[in-house]
């Protein structure tokens, strides 16, 4: 992450942050009083409260505004997103840093890794297969055609009579 940016929201006084998805932000609200923010310029005391103390991230620009006196924000640009729900992506998304997903990832179209690809689950599924957990075979044991029908499951092959 980039230094820090420190700006004074005024009591009253509408203060825009500019984030993007290309320069997403984090604001910590480092002065004694709440802040509220949204997207569009009439934010209020009715609006998303972001309490003392604490910081949020951004990917749109939004408006600050503070109902009590002027408090101080902290700005840094971030190198990763972090998202806490599903990400659907129907166009093109580039990420340069690192993103984090809790929920499940959805691209229309083509997903491309460039670099490993380092899978920690415990099920795996390839075109349109349900994902399942290896099978545990005794190599001595071990046929072709068990070979197949595992790779089968995971999509990874197909078996034809």
């Amino acid at each position: 992450m980039g230094s820090a940016t420190r700006i004074t929201v005024g009591s009253g006084e509408a203060t825009y942050i500019a984030a993007d998805a290309h320069h997403p932000v984090e604001v910590l609200n480092a002065g004694a009083r709440d802040v509220f923010h949204k997207t569009a310029r009439d934010v209020d005391s009715g609006d998303t409260k972001l309490e003392a103390g604490k910081s949020v991230e951004l990917t749109d620009g939004s408006w600050f505004i503070t109902a009590a006196a002027s408090t101080e924000l902290n700005v840094r640009e971030m190198d990763s997103v972090h998202v806490g729900d599903d990400l659907s992506v129907a166009g093109d998304a580039t990420v340069s840093g690192a993103a984090t997903v809790a929920g499940k990832v959805h691209a229309e179209g083509e997903l491309e890794v460039e670099g490993d690809l380092n899978h920690d689950g415990a099920k795996v599924g390839f075109c349109g297969s349900a994902p399942v957990a290896p099978s545990t075979v005794k190599k001595a044991a071990l046929t072709a055609n068990e070979l197949a029908t595992e790779l089968a499951k995971m999509g990874l092959v197909k078996i034809e009579a």
